[in-house]
């Protein structure tokens, strides 16, 4: 069975559990798994395509009114309609290697998210008089200023504005409310709805050159909240050796360093919803070993941007709200040392589209679309905006995630323990930064086994241990059962996530495709190169060498990685990224080896800043939230300095 229809059948089961257990005391969740054909209900007694159970919930299936009712159970409205139909459900439901349980906070009437058929009849919001379908519906806002680009009148729209920001993830939200909290007037928007899309996301197919990798409109979300929308909550900071440049790395090293995020940590922690440190379930590493340290991560529940952060935006008195905009054009000043104008446009047939004038502006399209987006808007500067140097789209960085060996234990070892190298042993072989995991062999539905050993362990009911499990979340109980119910033996897989070597042959292109926009769609040449293979290697062998001696067990490495040249895994034969999107805008202080500077922005134009992932200088091997969340802090702080604000 694949590694996808393994992942198919948990969804299923896990919803059927959800439905059966009905725990009152959840917050409102949306469980998603894909739908092959529509599921076909009779009408129950809250009439014509809707169900009553006898908790009294309601749920609405395929029937003409469009409007779901979500109790404190599932969001039955993802097997309403069209959600059942089309590709809309196993996107979400089906997402490789992500665990769908999504706790998101919803309004007790809402529309069908994915039908797409009204408008949004939402929570401190009415259905604008004026109103007409489109992406994410349009609502006239009660207080505040919200607008849906294809019906908004326009006239006088972006007067007076301080800084436009292009796109509502962790870093165009961030950025966003931070600027507004410093007194700025902000323009966010979206080219999305408030929630998924079939024609928005259509907007994120692209074509892959390079090593076998996810397709492009699967591993991202465009609507509200971004790609924070199926993200998995796993938070870590860069170490302070991640700033740093390294010999034997070429072109490693920030332009900042640690110092520079960690006064940004505590409003970073807030954000996401993170514990203290002290809080955050950790093991330590009992083995002695020169190799190898523990390292720690810790979990957000996982945010999701959009619903979290909704109503701020939506009574916030700085902040311009707009959904279904398309950014098209940077109109650039005479001497392109300035951005005058953004353009965007609608879904609506025959849009002229709008200009956007600010101050400032901060494009946190995301890793990918950044550089997209730059490499499209080329009818003032040929190479694209920012690219006098030839860079926008290179270094393409992800964390490869692959399984490169299997290790038979003789003893208990944790299955949460992460194994990193010491800075000694990095420099001593030369190597990248990497964790190891060890994971069990037979995963074909990990949690629900997993989570039964773990409730009886910490004392804590079934189900929401099984909650914890599909979130990925590590144990959060101490006791002296534990270590039995969490120790692995037997044959386990050895997991890898990794920094990357910076490679500029490893890139975003634009391909011959144009969107309904006529835009070019972009071209993913993700390369794994050599430094990334030895990494692997070293990795398992230091690994196995550890185990040897401390008595543990053996270690078996992965074929493909005996293999020369080392044969990669395909997509759906392995996890094989983050996906982590990064390094597509790098920053450095030469213009002439990065695209921003270390305030983010863009070498050569005096207002324009670039938000999110595309900024790294390098990865490491900690994934990107959290150290996207503390730049978006950092870069609001900037803008408002420069503003005056």
């Amino acid at each position: 069975m694949t590694y996808c229809s393994r992942h198919k059948l948990h969804f299923l089961a896990v919803k059927v559990l959800t439905i059966l257990s009905r725990p009152g005391d959840w917050p409102e969740a949306r469980l998603s798994f894909p739908l092959a054909a529509p599921i076909a209900l009779p009408d129950g007694p809250g009439g014509a395509g809707v169900e009553a159970d006898p908790a009294g919930h309601r749920f609405f299936h395929d029937g003409p009114a469009g409007w779901t009712e979500a109790g404190p159970d599932l969001d039955a409205s993802l097997i309403s309609g069209e959600a059942g139909r089309g590709e809309h459900a196993s996107f979400i439901g089906a997402f490789v290697g992500m665990a769908a349980f999504e706790v998101w906070p919803r309004p007790r009437l809402s529309p069908s998210p994915l039908s797409g058929s009204r408008a949004g009849a939402l929570t401190g919001s009415r259905p604008a008089a004026n109103c007409r379908p489109g992406v994410g519906g349009c609502v006239e806002r009660v207080s505040g200023v919200i607008f849906d680009l294809p019906t908004m009148d326009r006239a006088g729209f972006g007067e007076a504005l301080d800084v436009c920001v292009i796109g509502s993830g962790p870093a165009g939200l961030t950025l966003a409310r931070r600027l507004a909290g410093r007194g700025a007037r902000v323009a966010l928007m979206e080219a999305g709805g408030f929630d998924f899309d079939e024609q928005s996301q259509d907007l994120y197919t692209g074509e892959l050159l390079g090593q076998d990798y996810y397709p492009l409109d699967i591993c991202r979300l465009r609507f509200f909240g971004g790609t924070s929308n199926h993200w998995g909550g796993q938070c870590r900071a860069l170490d302070a050796g991640d700033f740093e440049p390294v010999a034997y790395h070429r072109f490693s090293g920030w332009p900042i360093g640690k110092a520079d995020l960690d006064p940004y940590q505590p409003d970073a922690d807030e954000v996401l919803e993170l514990p203290s440190a002290a809080e955050a379930p950790n093991f330590p590493l009992e083995q002695k070993s020169a190799r190898f340290d523990n390292i720690q991560f810790r979990f957000s529940p996982p945010v999701r941007f959009g619903p979290k952060y909704r109503a701020e935006v939506e009574a916030s008195d700085r902040i311009t709200f707009v959904t279904s905009a398309n950014l098209v054009d940077l109109r650039l000043s005479e001497d392109q040392s300035r951005v005058l104008g953004a353009v965007f446009r609608s879904y609506a047939p025959g849009d002229p589209g709008v200009s956007v004038s600010a101050r400032a502006y901060a494009l946190c399209a995301g890793g990918i679309d950044n550089a997209r987006l730059l490499l499209n808007f080329s009818s003032q500067a040929p190479e694209g905006v920012g690219n006098r140097h030839d860079l926008v789209g290179r270094f393409f960085n992800e964390h490869p995630h692959f399984t490169i060996g299997r290790a038979l234990l003789s003893a208990p070892v944790p299955e949460r323990l992460f194994y990193s190298p010491t800075p000694e042993f990095k420099r001593a072989r030369q190597i990248l930064t990497f964790g190891l995991r060890l994971e069990p062999s037979a995963r074909s539905m990990p949690p629900l086994s997993t989570a039964v050993s773990r409730s009886v362990a910490c004392d804590r009911p079934y189900l929401e241990r099984l909650h914890e499990e599909l979130r990925g979340r590590p144990p959060d109980c101490e006791g002296p059962a534990l270590p039995e119910y969490l120790g692995l033996r037997g044959n386990v897989r050895v997991r890898i996530a990794q920094e990357q070597e910076l490679n500029p042959d490893s890139r975003v292109t634009l391909g011959p495709t144009l969107d309904r926009f006529g835009l070019r769609q972009a071209q993913l040449d993700w390369r794994v190169g050599a430094l990334d293979i030895h990494t692997m290697r070293t990795a398992i062998t230091a690994f196995g060498e550890h185990l040897a001696e401390q008595d543990l067990g053996r270690v078996r490495i992965a074929d493909w990685l005996l293999a020369e040249p080392a044969q990669l895994p395909a997509f759906g034969e392995d996890e094989v990224g983050g996906p982590h999107h990064m390094c597509t805008t790098r920053m450095a202080a030469d213009p002439r080896q990065g695209v921003v500077d270390r305030n983010c922005r863009v070498h050569a134009l005096d207002n324009l800043y670039v938000g999110g992932s595309s900024v790294f200088a390098s990865g490491g091997h900690a994934n990107p939230t959290y150290t996207i969340v503390q730049l978006a802090l950092r870069l609001g702080d900037h803008i408002s300095s420069q503003l005056g604000a």
